[in-house]
């Protein structure tokens, strides 16, 4: 079995924390606390203490002023993002930030372990799992390099509902549809290299969750019947008076296999077209129609701008 590391590929309102979920709940996985970027750089929010967000950022410093600012989400990772020095610089960090979160990681695996979820027990925390959003998946090259026995799990999600996503957390609209290109290309370019990638696609997530899971588990060479269900976060909007999202509500729930389909919503993205105007919908599909067609969604042909 391989102990590498099992990157999640994807894009911010895209459905990755499922995925992350699942894996996460898998009990011979552990993980740092944060998306890939937030092992790296401070948070300075509620999430981190003020005191560990600025050793992080002096810990940064280091390599922001090698690389500039490489490793984070919003805008594409230099070409010397993951070379020389920086490749061990990275990898250090990442074991060292996983083991700190040992506690964290023991207290989700307890909490499933009573649950009855273990059928087989626990055989011990060893695959790291790492979440990857928007740009940062622009590392996934040389990631594969770094880690050649890593796994990558790239979900993908039709460009209408997740660009309606970021447009109403006041993201432009081209600036979505650059993001949600960009991922596509370098998820096509980590193929074409033969790394070791899933392509899932979210609607088949929430419409066969079970067997997508145990697909998904399976691909990264974890014992797909050593979990029977999982830890699920179910998200909602918190939006204010003028109907602005502002936030979402979290609720942590466990979950059996036989039980996820009544918590996965089979119309999310329904919901989400019929929020955004049609013209602007229309526009996503004409510049994402290659990426659309290459993962096996269907392009509509071009029609009115309403």
């Amino acid at each position: 079995m391989s102990n590498g590391p099992v990157f999640i590929l994807g894009m911010q309102r895209s459905g990755t924390n499922q995925v992350l979920n699942i894996l996460r709940s898998h009990p011979d996985t552990c993980w740092p606390d944060g998306e890939f970027h937030q092992v790296f750089k401070p948070r300075f929010n509620a999430r981190e203490s003020l005191g560990r967000s600025l050793v992080k950022l002096a810990d940064y410093s280091v390599y922001y002023l090698g690389s500039g600012d490489g490793l984070g989400p919003h805008s594409p990772p230099g070409a010397r993002a993951l070379d020389g020095w920086r490749a061990e610089w990275v990898r250090t960090r990442i074991a060292r930030r996983t083991k700190a979160n040992a506690a964290e990681v023991e207290r989700v695996k307890a909490l499933l372990d009573r649950a009855g979820f273990y059928p087989r027990g626990r055989s011990g925390a060893d695959r790291v799992v790492l979440k990857l959003v928007d740009y940062n998946v622009g590392l996934a090259r040389g990631l594969s390099r770094l880690y050649p026995d890593a796994a990558f799990v790239g979900l993908l999600r039709h460009p209408v509902p997740v660009c309606e996503g970021q447009t109403a957390r006041g993201v432009t609209l081209d600036k979505a549809m650059a993001s949600y290109l960009y991922f596509g290309r370098a998820l096509m370019d980590l193929e074409a290299a033969g790394a070791r990638v899933l392509t899932v696609q979210f609607e088949d997530l929430v419409t066969s969750p079970e067997a997508v899971a145990r697909k998904i588990l399976g691909h990264c060479a974890l014992d797909p019947q050593a979990l029977t269900g999982f830890m699920l976060q179910d998200k909602r909007r918190v939006t204010d008076t003028a109907g602005t999202v502002t936030g979402m509500t979290k609720e942590t729930i466990l979950l059996p296999f036989s039980e996820i389909g009544q918590h996965l919503r089979a119309d999310v993205n329904a919901e989400a077209e019929a929020r955004f105007d049609k013209g602007a919908a229309r526009a996503v599909i004409d510049a994402c129609g290659g990426v659309m067609g290459h993962f096996g969604y269907a392009v509509p042909a071009e029609g009115p701008r309403t």
